[in-house]
């Protein structure tokens, strides 16, 4: 997909426009840590720097140095070594971003001794990163790369995926510079797609970047082109100059590529003024190799001469030797075109020379064995991966067993429990019908108790009796014999007889 021309110029323009006017004062976190400073001394105000130049790191590389300076000079003072050794590899990454690259290495490796001392190492890992990162930008890849295997391996070992994912695409750029543009868009790709998933817009910038670039170098420019714009697009929401700059650079070469030089002049030139009012000498040197490149194509002999000596001179300036190796290279080559063999040769042995200090063949072996080094680490994670997988789903199968062990305990525990039950239910209903059967017996007798009741009240009133014939009135007046009322009112049989007395009286009575 390829951006319209004018619409690119003119967001160059905008972004240029926000920059003149926005300040890093406006940045809320910044802010705030800055007006925490004033009154603050001793290890607090070492704590606000601390955070300050994490959050200026990305941001702006003097004014991060600036604040790293103090707060070391205040950490040493207060023996602060964890602050003191953060502050050293703080100083050295913002000096490589800036292009001092001697004192880079020397801030560098001084945060790496003091993070050894201190058996820190996730220090150590950043420490190492920087170095790698430095290494670079001076040509030195075998260094860059042992570098950069120290920093992947510590940060795989502390579980840190985030800057392992830095370390990685760090690795990418080595594999980039010494021509391995299909290994390094290998490790691009890997960083690429953990960056889309945590929507780290500033790095997914340059990821989209650093794959455009390799696919330039393997002149596929529509697939660059692709990348670059989205690149740009994501640069213009998120305000980011530094990731803006690379773009339009990177848009330059492609456009360079596809021989549209007009096109390719206007994005160089834009590009060059950013890096050089963000102060990053490695992309100032880079942009003017590339601007005298597209004057020499348009045919401004003089404008490309000079282009190429500033960069030259620049580059030998803060030691950057790749960069430097192309402005002798395009030099010796426009000089013998023109007839001027003189400076030809001069500039070709320049180029020799620098040549001849980053491809050695004791670099070269040391790069091959140090490639090695990556494959086979990256081989014992994969293994390492698969046994913790393997682990994972033994595991798992064991939990499974577990919970078949328990849910087969479980059933026969729920099968003892409804055999139980329905014992227990038997019981009760063999119960309750033995106590329906009581309570029908129970009704019965009571049935009984109540008439015998009845016929207690019955026996129990007052009964009017004859004294001289011992009748019994009834209720409705009639006078019974004893004998027949106690037969109606009760279930008592009568038998006659005769007591000792009535009948020593009827004995006497005869005689």
């Amino acid at each position: 997909m390829i951006l319209h021309f004018g619409k690119i110029a003119s967001a160059a323009v905008l972004l240029s426009f926000v920059i003149a006017t926005t300040s890093l004062a406006q940045n809320a976190k910044v802010d705030s840590l800055k007006a925490q400073l004033p009154g603050e001394t001793g290890t607090p105000r070492i704590a606000i720097l601390s955070e300050l130049i994490d959050e200026l790191e990305t941001l702006d590389a003097r004014a991060c140095v600036q604040y790293s300076q103090e707060g070391l000079q205040l950490s040493e003072a207060a023996n602060e070594k964890e602050y003191a050794a953060k502050f050293s590899v703080a100083i050295g990454y913002s000096l490589c971003e800036m292009g001092e690259y001697p004192e880079a290495l020397r801030f560098a490796t001084r945060g790496l001794e003091m993070f050894t001392q201190l058996n820190d190492r996730r220090g150590m890992a950043d420490a190492y990163s920087t170095l790698g990162i430095t290494y670079v930008y001076t040509a030195q890849y075998s260094k860059a790369l042992e570098n950069h295997l120290e920093a992947l391996r510590l940060r795989e070992d502390l579980g840190l995926k985030s800057l392992a994912m830095r370390t990685m695409n760090n690795i990418g750029t080595a594999y980039h510079k010494i021509g391995q543009y299909e290994r390094a868009i290998e490790y691009y790709a890997k960083v690429l797609e953990y960056r889309r998933e945590m929507k780290d817009t500033l790095r997914i910038i340059r990821v989209l970047n650093n794959i455009g670039y390799a696919e330039t170098k393997m002149n596929r420019y529509d697939a660059a082109l692709k990348l670059h714009t989205e690149a740009l697009r994501l640069s213009e929401v998120s305000r980011s100059t530094s990731g803006y700059a690379y773009t339009l650079y990177n848009l330059g070469i492609v456009y360079t590529g596809k021989k549209e030089y007009q096109k390719a002049h206007t994005y160089l030139n834009r590009s060059h003024a950013l890096y050089t009012q963000l102060s990053q000498k490695y992309g100032v040197l880079e942009s003017l190799n590339a601007l005298g490149a597209v004057c020499f194509a348009l045919g401004d002999e003089a404008g490309g001469i000079r282009r190429m000596q500033e960069a030259a001179s620049l580059a030998r300036q803060v030691h950057a030797l790749e960069p430097l190796l192309d402005s002798y290279e395009m030099l010796s080559n426009f000089y013998e075109r023109n007839g001027n063999r003189s400076l030809a040769l001069h500039y070709f042995k320049e180029y020799e020379s620098v040549k001849d200090t980053i491809f050695s063949s004791v670099e070269a072996n040391r790069i091959a064995e140090l490639s090695i080094r990556f494959e086979a680490m990256k081989r014992e994670r994969e293994i390492e991966s698969l046994r913790n997988e393997n682990r994972i789903s033994e595991l798992g199968i064991e939990k499974q067993r577990s919970q078949m062990n328990f849910l087969m305990l479980g059933a026969g525990v729920l099968i003892a429990l409804i055999a139980g039950l329905f014992q227990i239910m038997r019981v009760v209903r063999r119960r309750r019908a033995e106590v329906e059967r009581k309570n029908v017996e129970y009704e019965s007798l009571n049935q009984a108790l109540q008439e015998k009741v009845g016929e207690i009240k019955t026996l129990g009133n007052l009964l009017p009796i004859c004294a001289q014939c011992k009748k019994i009135r009834n209720d409705k007046g009639y006078w019974e014999q004893l004998e027949g009322y106690l037969t109606i009112h009760s279930q008592a049989t009568i038998s006659h007889g005769m007591c000792p007395e009535c009948a020593q009286r009827l004995l006497h009575n005869e005689e």
